[in-house]
């Protein structure tokens, strides 16, 4: 296995199978850093990347800055603009807009 950045948290799943962070920094352009990786280390799948959101002030387009598991099994990520997406456990990808907070 190889992740392209430096791992910001990670957790174990109940199937084997790790959901991993990478850190983003100034001037990184890849906004696609939740990974889901099996057993044997391989990557599943790579999140799809969040849409970019029009807002009155600037355009939202941000990297995820973590996720939670919701009590029904839901993949909740979150992005640094305040956006929450549900995750497609199988692919990665967005399946909706599950929340925005505003700061």
């Amino acid at each position: 296995m190889i992740l392209p950045d430096f791992i910001e948290r990670f957790e174990k799943l109940s199937n084997e199978k790790v959901l991993v962070l990478t850190a983003q920094w100034k001037g990184k352009t890849d906004k696609r850093n939740i990974f889901l990786i099996d057993s044997s280390g391989n990557i599943v799948w790579q999140i799809e990347k969040a849409p970019t959101v029009p807002d009155p002030h600037y355009v939202l387009n941000f990297p995820y800055n973590g996720w939670k598991i919701a009590p029904d099994g839901k993949l909740i990520c979150c992005t640094q603009a305040g956006y929450d997406f549900e995750i497609d456990w199988n692919t990665g990808k967005i399946l909706r807009l599950e929340e925005y907070h505003r700061w």
